[in-house]
């Protein structure tokens, strides 16, 4: 019995090895229009266009195992200060990592009424179904 849980153990090791390369293509795939390494989040897929002073309120949303936490920022100021921490993140590439209990989405809110949401997931970015790491530069 041991024999063949220590075989089994050693499948799943050898097999997840070969996922692995397989994921790295997929990054090099989704990256191929980015310069290698990283790419400032700013310059990533819908967040190009997004321009802070067209911004009028914020709202964060946290999702843990206790639920939602909800928070309304209107202060242009402590706004200006979270989107300057944001920009500083670093898309590294796409992952297939994912976690359920602690989620935090930045909505912000333009003048227009249109949202502009970036939402970390433990520590991913995810877009849509995707998700991708990232580096939280200094």
């Amino acid at each position: 019995m041991k024999k063949i849980l220590i075989v089994l153990f050693l499948s799943i090791v050898i097999v997840s090895g070969c996922d692995l390369k397989k994921l790295k293509g997929k990054i090099d795939d989704t990256m191929d229009n980015h310069p290698k390494g990283s790419i400032p989040i700013m310059q990533f897929d819908k967040y190009k266009d997004f321009v802070i002073d067209d911004v009028s309120s914020l709202n964060i949303l946290k999702y843990t195992e206790g639920g939602l936490d909800e928070e309304k920022i209107d202060d242009f100021n402590k706004i200006k200060n979270i989107y300057s921490s944001i920009s500083k993140y670093q898309i590294l590439g796409e992952t297939q990592r994912a976690c359920d209990d602690n989620t935090t989405i930045y909505q912000f809110v333009l003048k227009e009424g249109k949202k502009v949401s970036f939402e970390f997931e433990c520590e991913w970015l995810v877009i849509g179904k995707k998700r991708y790491e990232i580096n939280r530069s200094k």
